[in-house]
């Protein structure tokens, strides 16, 4: 006799992942958005921006100022037109989308300050956070650094402290590690809020 056995996906298993990233005038929570980069897991959908009226130089701290600046490609939109066009990009890849973040107190924090009240129908309300070595187990945590830095090895024109780039490095990391318990830990975070 042969049993199959039915796995049912998970409400996160259903969904778009993505990876995000924001480049910001400091490391506070008052920070200025500078820019902020978005890429879905299969790396085929991206989202770049670069604001212009949440920060100016003279806000930066000197090491944005040297390791984040020169990296600008030099767009320019408000605040109020990254959230339309990012809300369109939301929509566009069809279904719910959670992003993921490895920085959920700053770069949650400034999607949450994009949409304000108005937030979009299909991006979940809760990110997802990456491994770190200090945040995880040990073990995930370094298998996610690991495949982060073989990225970077890889792709000799990736740019650090770009945010699209860093979305990127981050899918990577992402790809490079078993998801079981993250996904649990979203799951969780979803249940209660």
């Amino acid at each position: 006799m042969i049993l199959e056995q039915v796995v049912k996906p998970t409400k996160v298993d259903t969904m778009r992942h993505a990876f995000l990233d924001t480049e910001l005038t400091d490391l506070s929570i008052e920070a200025g958005l500078i820019s902020i980069g978005i890429v879905d897991e299969t790396g085929m959908h991206t989202f770049y921006a670069e604001l212009s009226d949440t920060w100016s130089p003279e806000i930066c701290s000197q090491w944005v100022a040297e390791n984040v600046l020169p990296h600008l490609e030099g767009g320019s939109i408000q605040g109020s037109g990254v959230a339309v066009k990012l809300e369109q990009w939301i929509d566009s890849l069809k279904d719910d989308v959670v992003l993921w973040t490895d920085a959920p107190n700053l770069d949650w924090l400034q999607i949450q300050r994009l949409f304000g009240s108005s937030w979009p129908k299909r991006l979940v309300k809760q990110p997802g956070v990456l491994p770190s070595v200090l945040s995880h187990d040990h073990k995930t945590g370094e298998r996610y650094q690991a495949a982060v830095e073989t990225f970077w090895s890889k792709n000799g024109q990736a740019t650090r402290h770009h945010a699209l780039w860093d979305a990127m490095a981050a899918r990577a990391g992402w790809l490079g590690i078993p998801k079981s318990k993250l996904i649990r830990e979203l799951e969780e975070a979803l249940g209660s809020s």
